[in-house]
């Protein structure tokens, strides 16, 4: 498995838009014979295509990219874990920023920000400071020091590592902040150099602000289990459908005829091809996302029922009612059996139901399905 994902990488790399001169060639074939896991930060921090390309794609989302490159961002987060610090660390990162940026954090006072790279640090404020100062100013950009208070005694928080013993340049005092490292502002001061000094402080996922977030995306958008299909989940709901859509074919390509989440990649490939209006083609996702359960599963799962649903859905809104029909009841007596009559997810089905009615002028029907749905509904409303 880690042969073909560095093969992969590889080739993602030597696409037309990776254009690599001899010596970085050299580079890749080194990558190429010697890579392992536990070289993956020297990997990294050597300056080269990897670093590079890696947060190019992090910064535009390429997915292609991401997607190549995720087995390389697991290894160094598995590193920054064995090898994560014990104690408290104050730690400094000075970078150039856009006058648009600086402005927007100066309003952010008490607020959280989520980084979406690695973020590479030091312990050595002077040193930080002299990068600043030797770096050209230009219009429209900021000279910023970042100084961060990170205490990894905090539950559940990014693992963050002084990479002295496991980087690229060990002369070089860095500590490495994991992907998706959350800072909260605590204010910003300015030196008498020009220097603006953010200062922060390193945030656990269970911090309480992003507590509630976390709980408003579980009502917002499903409490689902994180797995591989989840990142691709996530792109539908920002609305990148064509990032979602992609991500979901790659798995797809990548996973073995006989793969456990094969039907739900198939199925969440159809909502996506739903909501971007190609219904033939949702509907053949979907199909595959049945039949393989069909063959793998329980007559009454209840995902058969969800499959089911989604099926009649796409049915009703191509004109296809008699279809709709069926499939819609075949989905209600699923979840019926497997969740009891007094279920949203059953009264959900009774209100797609008598949409089908009414189209076809049943009206008593229509009537029925309505009035056993609010009947369910009611009994669910909070008190």
């Amino acid at each position: 498995g880690q042969f073909l994902h560095s093969q992969l990488l590889i080739d993602c790399l030597l696409q037309k838009e990776y254009k690599l001169d001899t010596k970085e060639s050299a580079i890749l074939r080194e990558f190429q014979a010697n890579y392992s896991p536990d070289q993956s930060i020297w990997w990294y921090t050597r300056e080269s295509f990897l670093y590079r390309q890696l947060n190019k794609a992090l910064r535009t989302q390429n997915i292609d990219a991401l997607f190549a490159f995720r087995f390389f961002i697991r290894d160094i987060h598995e590193q920054l874990e064995h090898h994560r610090c014990s104690s408290p660390i104050h730690i400094y990162r000075g970078q150039l920023m856009s006058t648009v940026e600086l402005e927007r954090l100066k309003n952010s006072a008490g607020q959280l920000i989520s980084m979406n790279s690695f973020l590479s640090t030091t312990n050595d404020r002077l040193s930080a400071l002299e990068f600043l100062y030797s770096s050209a100013k230009s219009d429209g950009l900021e000279r910023v020091l970042f100084e961060i208070d990170a205490d990894p005694q905090l539950a559940d928080v990014k693992p963050f590592v002084n990479i002295t013993s496991l980087s690229y340049f060990p002369s070089e005092s860095e500590v490495l902040l994991m992907l998706g490292s959350i800072l909260r502002l605590v204010g910003i001061d300015h030196d008498d150099h020009g220097v603006s000094i953010i200062r922060s402080t390193l945030c656990s996922n269970s911090d309480q602000d992003l507590q509630r977030v976390f709980e408003y995306m579980k009502v917002e958008y499903g409490d689902q289990e994180i797995n591989a299909q989840s990142f691709g989940i996530v792109l539908g709901q920002m609305g990148n459908l064509d990032g979602a859509g992609k991500y979901f074919r790659r798995l797809l390509k990548e996973m073995p005829p006989n793969h456990v989440d094969i039907a739900g990649c198939y199925h969440n490939l159809g909502d996506i091809l739903d909501k971007k209006g190609d219904y033939e083609s949702s509907l053949e996702s979907y199909q595959k996302s049945l039949e393989i359960m069909l063959q793998t599963r329980q007559p009454n799962d209840p995902e058969i029922g969800t499959s089911l649903n989604s099926i009649a859905a796409v049915h009703a809104k191509t004109g296809n009612y008699i279809q709709a029909e069926e499939s819609f009841k075949k989905a209600f007596e699923i979840w019926k059996q497997a969740y009891g009559e007094d279920n949203p997810k059953v009264a959900m089905c009774l209100s797609n139901l008598a949409g089908i009615y009414q189209v076809n002028e049943k009206n008593i029907e229509a009537l029925d399905c309505l009035q056993k749905a609010l009947s369910i509904r009611q009994h669910h409303l909070p008190a």
